[in-house]
């Protein structure tokens, strides 16, 4: 009952932090014209940064099940999980990007 509350609660945290940096990310999106003078180059790399940020919330909780995933001693459930995710990655970078272009990378 205790550690089932915990890792809730940091679920939370994880959702909260989450949120919070993925939102730094978008009030920092005007910081790109700092970073290239070139227009297109600004109008390409804007709906990935957007993507990225959404997905920080999903980061935040990932990192979280992660860790309890360890402390629980999970190892073979974590690495499957893993396999299955770099497999999915793989395909999605070679099924994407053609269709859609750079926010495919995301």
């Amino acid at each position: 009952e205790y550690a089932k509350a915990t890792v809730n609660r940091l679920m939370s945290w994880g959702f909260l932090l989450g949120v919070a940096l993925g939102s730094i990310q978008i009030l920092l999106l005007p910081a790109i014209r700092k970073a290239t003078p070139i227009q297109e180059v600004r109008d390409a790399a804007t709906a990935p940064a957007l993507i990225a940020s959404a997905l920080q919330i999903i980061n935040g909780l990932v990192f979280i099940g992660e860790g309890v995933m360890i402390g629980t001693g999970s190892f073979l459930q974590l690495s499957l999980s893993t396999v299955v995710a770099t497999a999915g990655c793989l395909w999605a970078l070679r099924f994407f990007p053609p269709r859609v272009g750079l926010s495919g990378v995301w």
